[in-house]
């Protein structure tokens, strides 16, 4: 079903793995730009149909082993070029418009990400990669919307999905005409591959499944002929419900403003009339919580709070829910000051979030040239800063308080102008170098530094194995690098844990000073084919099978496996006494010590 739209309350940030950088800079990981290294190489091919027409305006997707991609069209001739990519492995997925009856294909013409080809990219001065994609020709499947009185709903949008790989989901977009009718075009429905379900929506309507209703699980699928089409009929749709109201402040209905309403999982937004009044239709029906944003009152939840705390309940199709009615508070706000502790001079274009004691909803912005932002439209209570400051030699990181926790902001009911004045320390850093157990530098690996509390940083090594994590807060911190491949036959590497140990029991911790820069930090990965979690080396010198799983045998019949025994550092063919602490820990963790590599560099290996 279609994703929820972002309120103007922000989430605190999860208390999980952060995001991924990409290498040396800030950047998604899935589906992120890769940056233009100066060793790279292009990679080129056509797109065509199986009777060797040109097919131009498909978006061509180059993914290489972590799923980062980036994407171009193919021209009038079919043809297609990346220039300037990282060496590396990449798979090529062609996407026709939604308006074009061809179906996607990763080169030549595989349905999955797996199955596609793998196309090396070896660097500056090498021959540029290729691969020719062959897209055939799709089925389609038509019909008819109209709502509940039988009239036309036209206008609406239609997606047809169906399950795929990591990628994405397979997706083919069209809109109702004026007599509510709509064909869908390039579906795939060759043996093996799911059947299709049909979505609609748009202004008006709740979101919803033909033959389901809000339930996507209860839809209704259809599998066209191959290279044929089907005609699903007529389809009356849900008209949901709708939730109507006022909001009324201080002096009276507040004419400036918008109430969001959230109902049945999803979102709607309307303005508020000259009388204060609004109407929201098109949600389906369930729990109902509305929420007011307006210049000068508390961003307010029903009915005069700062979060949500309890919901209104609408549970009949087409049912009215009138008379609701939000009282927000003037608002009060407070005006950070951010500086540098070093240099007492402001930090610009640093980013900010307020949230509420229980972090559940936050509202901020940036920092201006003077190292200033004014949060506005909050209640009065207690708060806590959350800072994005990795950018800029700082750390990611709630305000902490002496005892290391988060800050308490205490905030007056209705006062404006409160400020606060941030002095900032400098955050400490961990760079280094990723290779394998032959000294190869292995890109895309990923490097992760985590306090207790789930702050921190995680980074992906670029192709020539370096990382840089920015932004580091002080304290103790757990880190491990990991990197395994997505496909059987891609390969991987055993994840590696600070204290140069492959057993994640017997790893050590990582304390950081404030504006420490911790340098020269080699992490060596043992590759592992088969990603069963224990090194192609250590296998082969102790009669195993590198190429096969083999993690949870027992040869020896000691009651260890054999990753047990990996990760002991003990032979699997030969009984191994029990050890008090079981697979991890106690005294044997003392065998496993840092190797000093001088000017400062620490190597973090396991054979």
């Amino acid at each position: 079903m279609p994703t929820l739209r972002p309120t103007e309350g922000r989430a605190a940030p999860a208390r999980q793995r952060p995001p991924l950088r990409a290498p040396l800079r800030r950047g998604a990981l899935l589906a992120a730009i890769l940056a233009p290294p100066a060793a790279a190489a292009p990679l080129e091919g056509y797109v065509r149909d199986p009777d060797g027409r040109a097919l131009a305006g498909v978006e061509v997707q180059a993914w290489d082993d972590q799923l980062r991609g980036v994407a171009t069209l193919s021209d009038s001739g079919g043809a297609y070029r990346f220039d300037d990519l990282p060496p590396g492995r990449y798979r090529v997925r062609g996407v026709p418009p939604s308006g074009m009856n061809q179906v996607w294909r990763f080169a030549p013409d595989a349905l999955e990400f797996c199955e596609g080809d793998v196309v090396p990219l070896e660097g500056e001065g090498a021959p540029a990669g290729r691969a020719d994609l062959w897209l055939p020709a799709g089925a389609r499947l038509g019909g008819r919307l109209v709502g509940p009185d039988g009239a036309p709903a036209a206008g609406l949008g239609v997606i047809a999905s169906a399950p795929a790989d990591e990628t994405g989901s397979r997706e083919r977009l069209t809109f109702t005409d004026g007599d509510g009718r709509f064909e869908v075009v390039g579906l795939d429905v060759g043996a093996g591959l799911p059947s299709w379900r049909v979505h609609a929506g748009g202004t008006g309507w709740p979101d919803q499944v033909l033959g389901g209703g809000y339930d996507e699980a209860a839809a209704t699928t259809w599998r066209p002929p191959e290279a044929g089409s089907i005609d699903i009929g007529e389809h009356a749709l849900l008209e949901g419900i709708l939730v109507e109201g006022s909001v009324v402040g201080a002096a009276g209905p507040v004419r400036d403003g918008t109430v969001t309403v959230y109902a049945g999982g999803q979102i709607t937004s309307t303005a508020l009339d000259a009388d204060g009044r609004f109407s929201a239709v098109g949600l389906p029906p369930g729990p109902v919580l509305p929420w007011v944003t307006a210049p000068g009152y508390a961003l307010t939840y029903w009915p005069d709070v700062d979060r949500p705390t309890e919901f209104l309940e609408a549970t009949d199709e087409g049912e009215v829910l009138d008379g609701v009615e939000l009282r927000p508070p003037i608002e009060s706000t407070l005006t950070v000051q951010i500086v540098d502790d070093l240099t007492g001079a402001p930090v610009a274009e640093l980013g900010a979030l307020l949230y509420n004691d229980t972090q559940t909803v936050g509202q901020g912005d940036s920092t201006d040239s003077a190292g200033e932002l004014t949060i506005r439209r909050l209640h009065g209570g207690s708060y806590q800063l959350f800072l994005w400051g990795a950018d800029l030699g700082f750390a990611d990181d709630w305000l902490r308080g002496g005892d290391g926790q988060p800050l308490p902001i205490e905030l007056l009911h209705e006062t404006p102008d409160q400020r606060l004045e941030v002095r900032l320390p400098p955050a400490a850093t961990l760079s280094g170098r990723v290779v394998d157990d032959a000294g190869v530098p292995v890109a895309g690996a990923a490097v992760v530094v985590l306090r207790a509390d789930g702050s921190g940083e995680a980074v992906r090594s670029d192709e020539e194995g370096l990382f840089l994590i920015p932004g580091l807060g002080p304290g103790e911190h757990q880190a491990w690098v990991e990197h395994t491949g997505l496909c059987p036959g891609d390969g991987g590497h055993v994840s590696v844990y600070w204290g140069d140990t492959v057993n994640p029991d017997w790893q050590s911790t990582l304390t950081l000073d404030a504006g420490e820069r911790l340098a020269g930090v080699e992490w060596v990965m043992p590759t592992d084919l088969d990603s069963d979690a224990m090194g192609d080396r250590w296998e082969r010198a102790h009669g195993l099978d590198p190429e096969v799983d083999d993690s949870a045998l027992d040869p020896d019949g000691d009651q260890y496996s054999n990753l047990d025994e990996y990760r002991m550092g003990t032979d699997p063919q030969e009984g191994t006494p029990s050890l008090a602490c079981g697979c991890g820990g106690g005294e044997a963790a003392s065998l496993l010590v840092v190797l000093p590599l001088g000017w400062g560099a620490r190597r973090r290996r396991r054979r």
